[in-house]
């Protein structure tokens, strides 16, 4: 349909995704000034900023873009564009986009996205907790914090076909 692309091996991407930002995102001192006002309302808030931006499927996997796409250029420098500008104000920021081509290079076989989501998977969910936790716990944001008894949950899977599938507007009787 007109907001999602299906790809290889049933992966569905955002269409957006694999077109041209919009202005805002090209508008770099309107992000640096939005960027620094998150920073100066946290500090006058007490709060510490970590900015753990997401990359899209598209970006992660492109391996399953179909057959003559590809994200443009254009949003390709998007991400480190904010990664740099979040630095540049004096964010913390933790480059996932690295982080999970990381990630696939080091397992090709562990899906990070659902395929018909948008929607990480729980190895991505985990993944990402993690690397968050690790930068923080560096960073001595948690050393005065209490820790807390925590005890793993079962994972529950997520019912339904997926918000990109479920987008086109296919019944889930053997659309998929």
């Amino acid at each position: 349909t007109g907001s999602s692309v299906l790809g290889r091996g049933g992966q569905m991407f955002l269409r957006y995704a694999l077109q041209t930002p919009a202005a805002f995102a090209r508008d770099r001192t309107a992000r640096r000034a939005a960027l620094a006002g998150y920073r100066a309302r946290c500090e006058s808030l007490g709060v510490r900023l970590v900015l753990v931006p997401v990359p899209d499927t598209a970006s992660v996997m492109s391996e399953f873009l179909p057959e003559g796409m590809d994200v443009p250029e254009s949003r390709r420098r998007l991400y480190q564009e904010i990664v740099g500008e979040a630095r540049e104000v004096g964010i913390e920021t933790v480059d996932l986009l690295e982080a999970m081509r990381a990630w696939r290079r080091a397992r090709p076989e562990e899906v990070l996205y659902q395929p018909r989501d948008t929607h990480w998977t729980l190895a991505a969910c985990q993944r990402t907790a993690e690397l968050v936790a690790q930068r923080v716990t560096g960073l001595g944001w948690l050393d005065a914090i209490p820790r807390a008894s925590l005890r793993a949950q079962p994972a529950q899977e997520r019912p339904g076909l997926g918000d990109l599938a479920e987008q086109t507007g296919l019944s889930p009787d053997g659309a998929f």
